[in-house]
């Protein structure tokens, strides 16, 4: 397989010895790596004192690798406050779970979970402990530099905050979907309200044009009758010839001028009848012609 085995239980021993691991067990480590460790030598139990023999991990192996394994004689040397828990069982006392640098208070998170033979309490020890050492000024320093990943807490934050803005952002989304649609009703219903307006300015146009057209037979129905209006007051004094001729004439005089016109075609006739006109001279275009 490809993935390496969580633990490897009573494999430990004399040094010198070869680590070797069932075929077909599960792994979480890479077949290439796996077979480096395979070709690992464990430490040796010294001085009868067993310390960590069933907890000695392909993790620990590829931490080596990684230039954070300790050997075991610097693992000896550890005080005890450099592990997350000292437990005594069967007459032995097992340091479990190094925190004594970054890198292994974060493996040991990690491993708490699936970590065997550990009471409610003892989890809860193991956590709160790596955790603070994660916490420190130190763990905080290599991160700020980039040199470390966020902690398996912090990361369940940032997602927690970023799935609350996914949320968000979603909500508003959604929110603008609606806002969007209203916008398209009001425009449609714009639309609609500018074709009614169209349709009544094309009315009021129409009307409008009819009312011109309708203003100029009346303005011409009004020129002829008052054409023959005209012609009817110089009718006694011209025959037909005369008022065809004159019609044109008659009908471009101001109102004074016909007057005065009409005033001449009298005096003409009641002349020919003998009688004779009296002109009293008055202001310009108002001579008045009476009769003795």
């Amino acid at each position: 397989g490809g993935r390496a085995v969580r633990k490897l239980k009573g494999l430990v021993a004399d040094g010198g010895s070869i680590v070797k691991y069932p075929a077909g067990t599960d792994t979480n480590i890479p077949a290439q790596s796996l077979r480096m460790i395979a070709q690992l030598n464990l430490p040796s139990t010294q001085g009868g004192a067993v310390e960590d023999i069933d907890l000695y991990t392909l993790e620990d192996e590829v931490l080596w690798m990684w230039g954070k394994k300790l050997s075991y004689e610097q693992r000896q040397d550890l005080p005890d406050s450099a592990f997350a828990l000292i437990q005594k069982k069967d007459g032995e006392r097992r340091r479990r779970f190094p925190i004594q640098d970054c890198a292994h208070a974060r493996n040991a998170l990690q491993r708490l979970p699936v970590a065997e033979d550990l009471s409610a309490e003892e989890r809860a020890t193991v956590k709160r402990k790596a955790q603070a050492k994660l916490n420190s000024k130190e763990c905080k320093s290599e991160r700020a530099k980039g040199g470390i990943s966020m902690e398996p807490e912090e990361l369940q934050e940032e997602y927690e905050k970023a799935q609350a803005e996914v949320e968000r952002l979603t909500s508003e989304l959604e929110d603008s979907k609606t806002e969007a649609e209203r916008l398209e009703l009001d425009l449609q219903a714009a639309n609609k309200n500018k074709e009614t307006i169209e349709a009544e300015k094309k009315a009021i146009a129409e009307e409008r044009d009819g009312l011109g057209k309708k203003a100029d037979e009346l303005e011409k129905q009004l020129a002829e009758l008052h054409l023959t209006a005209r012609l009817e007051k110089v009718k006694p004094f011209l025959d037909a010839e005369e008022l065809e001729e004159q019609k044109e004439g008659i009908d471009a005089m101001p109102e004074k001028s016909f007057d005065m016109y009409v005033a001449s075609l009298e005096a003409a006739n009641k002349s020919k009848q003998g009688v004779g006109p009296v002109i009293i001279m008055g202001e310009e275009d108002s001579a008045k012609i009476s009769w003795a």
